[in-house]
């Protein structure tokens, strides 16, 4: 039976700041992170990616292996952050293989997410609502939720970029 890992635990303040830089002024989270003081040494327990590539190694791994090791695998990291969830449309094999995921980073490692979907539109993501619905609960029962309604760091300085480019 493997044990449940613990989870190092930041508080409020921290997470609110990480989020701010985020928004703000356009950082990734490991720059945000870092910027706070976040050691080097700790950053390399992280990975970063984006979902549908994750999603695409495991499943690659999973093919040549005959196996669900390559999840497992991912347990190295502390933390896996994952951009995009629901950006793309993904196959029911790519669903598949990301609640698997979902499910097994709530008992094994942190998992930080960014989606351009509400909760209530994730079926189109998994498909099916009721793996829908047991992803949602396996993200949110440990979770800090931040809902960003603002326009993104990346279209405002594009924007300010083609003002004063073109007048």
């Amino acid at each position: 039976m493997s044990q449940k890992k613990s989870h190092k635990s930041y508080p409020q303040a921290y997470k609110e700041e990480v989020v701010l830089m985020l928004l703000e002024q356009g950082y990734s989270v490991s720059d945000a992170v870092k910027s706070l003081g976040v050691s080097t040494s700790l950053l390399y327990n992280w990975k970063e990616s984006t979902n549908t590539t994750i999603v695409q190694e495991i499943q690659r791994a999973n093919e040549s292996l005959g196996s669900n090791d390559a999840i497992k695998k991912l347990d190295k990291y502390e933390l896996l952050i994952l951009y995009d969830i629901g950006y793309f449309k993904e196959s029911d094999s790519e669903s598949q293989v990301q609640f698997e995921l979902i499910a097994h980073r709530y008992e094994h490692g942190s998992l930080f997410l960014t989606s351009n979907q509400v909760f209530s539109k994730w079926d189109s993501i998994f498909g099916y609502n009721m793996m829908t619905v047991a992803a949602i609960d396996r993200l949110i029962h440990h979770s800090d939720i931040y809902k960003i309604e603002r326009e993104s760091y990346r279209k405002k300085t594009s924007n300010e970029e083609s003002e004063v480019k073109y007048g």
